[in-house]
């Protein structure tokens, strides 16, 4: 899949030396897309569950670390940028932090499974207020673009960020609430890993197709995983008396 990818792209920095970490990247996002369904599906606690489960944080902290270096060479210094490839760089860019912070408070809740209060350690409060700012930001950007996506896409940061901030500024009401949390931070990023994949690698793969050059691209992967999420969190907490 990597090699498919890889061959389909047409890399005008094919000499430059950041061609190999995009490579790495495109490696570790594919190594994400490939396991994030098996901490999902395996037993909660179990070892599979956590070894894989740590092998997708590694591999998508890699991947949105090494996009806050790759998508502003991609908007400021490649020669054959366009406002296309600009409002796309910065998508990308905005979709990296966003599934930072979730992967941060996915695993943050961990260390405060047993707290009773509320919690306002900068390490809680800051990501999702640099999210809030991003998504304005990219926002802002978007209505200069023109470009619809950029303008809209965002909000799903801001719903995410206020539930992370409200999250943390509460006293927990349910017994479970860290698990609940944890799942949310986590599934969000996978959200992203298969929205990031979705919108970078078809229209590569698929030039000039209806489908790949679709809106419902960008938008599909959050609205459906989204019910999915929603729905799932509503099973467990029947479960655990919640």
């Amino acid at each position: 899949m990597v090699w498919l990818f890889w061959s389909k792209m047409k890399f005008e920095i094919i000499q430059n030396p950041i061609r190999w970490l995009i490579l790495f990247h495109v490696v570790c996002g594919a190594v994400a897309l490939g396991v994030f369904m098996i901490p999902l599906l395996s037993k909660k606690g179990g070892k599979l569950h956590i070894k894989v489960g740590w092998l997708y944080t590694y591999a998508m902290v890699f991947v949105g670390v090494s996009a806050f270096i790759i998508t502003p060479w991609r908007a400021f210094f490649d020669e054959a940028r366009t406002s296309s490839s600009i409002g796309f760089s910065a998508f990308l860019f905005f979709i990296a932090a966003f599934t930072l912070s979730s992967l941060w408070n996915g695993l943050r809740v961990l260390k405060f499974k047993k707290r009773e209060t509320s919690n306002t350690e900068l390490a809680q409060m800051v990501p999702p207020i640099i999210l809030i700012v991003l998504g304005l930001a990219t926002q802002v950007l978007g209505y200069f673009l023109n470009n619809i996506l950029l303008m809209t896409f965002p909000f799903l940061s801001h719903f995410t960020a206020k539930d992370q901030l409200k999250y943390w500024l509460s006293s927990p009401k349910e017994k479970m609430h860290w698990w609940y949390f944890h799942m949310n931070g986590m599934f969000a990023a996978c959200i992203a890993t298969v929205t990031a994949f979705l919108v970078t690698a078809i229209p590569r793969v698929f030039p000039g197709n209806a489908i790949a050059e679709s809106p419902i691209l960008w938008i599909a992967p959050g609205v459906i995983l989204g019910i999915v999420l929603k729905k799932w969190t509503m099973s467990f907490r029947t479960q655990f008396g919640d």
